[in-house]
């Protein structure tokens, strides 16, 4: 029978704490995605007519928007 080795309790630990981080960077992704298309929306819904330029500037203006809107709600519930 071959000997087996077992990963150390440390290296246990490391890996847990990679997979919350992981899981909480996946978590903030999508919530400034789900920021991102709400305000590219309600922007879209604002304008009368969409020129290529306005495009690119409204939706990088979005994401900016969409970043500090997480910053914020995480600002004010303390995670």
């Amino acid at each position: 029978m071959a000997n087996r080795t077992y990963p150390s309790e440390a290296a246990i630990v490391g890996l847990r704490r990679w997979l919350i981080n992981r899981q909480a960077m996946l978590g903030a992704a999508l919530e400034v995605l789900a920021w991102w298309a709400a305000l590219a929306v309600l922007w879209l819904v604002l304008i009368s007519t969409v020129d290529t330029l306005e495009l690119v500037v409204g939706v990088a203006t979005a994401l900016v928007s969409a970043v500090a809107a997480w910053a914020a709600r995480r600002a004010v519930s303390g995670r």
